[in-house]
């Protein structure tokens, strides 16, 4: 059984580990739990989490489970975390999730577990309460949120598998800078964006970014959407002939290129060992802090 391999009833209830097994854990002093509570409306093909728009857990059932697990813990002398997963922006009660879920957070410390929040940025292009849930963010300690852009137009949108969505992430930018919230991203390179450089430069020069854009290349995943998307991940071949223009691409607008994020860059083979280090050095650019909304 999965439990005779993992823990026994009587390490989690006492919250100490038992010695001597292959494979020990050690000693249980946290519980996390990830809880799906949100679909997403993007079917985005390097998602690590496979997310898809399954329906929304009611939020009565999400209070009930929380304080459940919390109880649990508390008796037990273990500490308790949980984090709401897919896509919480298009939870109905998102607005409420926030403080909520920070309440049961043994590791805020009075902060916020939402920060940078993540989100592909659709939900608030379409919810007609994003003022609501925005405020509700930064009321609870959000300052940035964090979005991600796969390249321009149609590429990103078969990216993501929605039709629109680069436009609705675009608004959703806007959206949360008028809302006071900083925003950031990722700005994840395939060989069908790669084209677009130029383009997708100026695109997101034209939104109100304030924050941090740190370019990517998906990780793969032992997944089926991975592995499809594994065709599209491009190599250090394909990148090193661009490194210039994906340096001005981080330069946060009114800094020279080559000031701002270090591209992620994971090799695809044991060949590949060092590549990262070999683009880095090509791009050239030391990591600056996320700003706040107020900078």
């Amino acid at each position: 059984m999965l439990g005779d391999l993992l823990f026994d009833d009587a390490r989690v209830s006492s919250g100490t580990a038992a010695s001597g097994a292959s494979g020990d854990l050690g000693a249980v002093s946290l519980l996390y739990l990830c809880m799906e509570v949100a679909g997403c409306p993007t079917v985005c093909r390097h998602c690590w989490a496979q997310g898809v728009g399954y329906g929304a857990m009611p939020l009565a059932d999400i209070e009930w489970v929380l304080e459940g697990a919390h109880r649990f813990c508390d008796g037990r002398g273990l500490a308790f975390d949980a984090y709401p997963m897919h896509e919480l922006a298009a939870h109905p009660d998102a607005a409420r999730l926030f403080g909520l879920f920070n309440a049961h957070s043994a590791t805020v410390h009075g902060g916020t577990m939402f920060e940078p929040w993540p989100t592909t940025g659709v939900p608030l292009a379409v919810r007609d309460d994003w003022r609501t849930v925005l405020r509700a963010a930064a009321d609870t300690g959000t300052v940035n949120i964090w979005v991600a852009f796969h390249g321009v137009g149609e590429v990103h949108d078969r990216q993501v598998n929605r039709r629109g969505a680069f436009a609705e992430t675009c608004l959703a930018v806007e959206r949360a800078r008028a809302a006071g919230l900083s925003v950031g991203g990722n700005v994840f390179l395939t060989t069908a964006s790669l084209p677009q450089l130029d383009e997708l430069t100026a695109a997101l020069r034209r939104l109100p970014i304030n924050a941090d854009l740190s370019v990517e290349t998906a990780a793969f995943l032992p997944t089926p959407r991975s592995r499809r998307n594994e065709r599209l991940r491009p190599a250090l071949t394909d990148l090193l002939p661009v490194a210039a223009r994906i340096a001005e691409l981080t330069a946060p607008a009114g800094l020279p290129p080559g000031v701002g994020i270090p591209v992620g860059f994971q090799a695809r083979s044991e060949g590949d060992s060092g590549e990262a280090a070999r683009l880095q050095r090509a791009i050239a650019a030391p990591p600056m802090a996320v700003r706040r909304a107020d900078s």
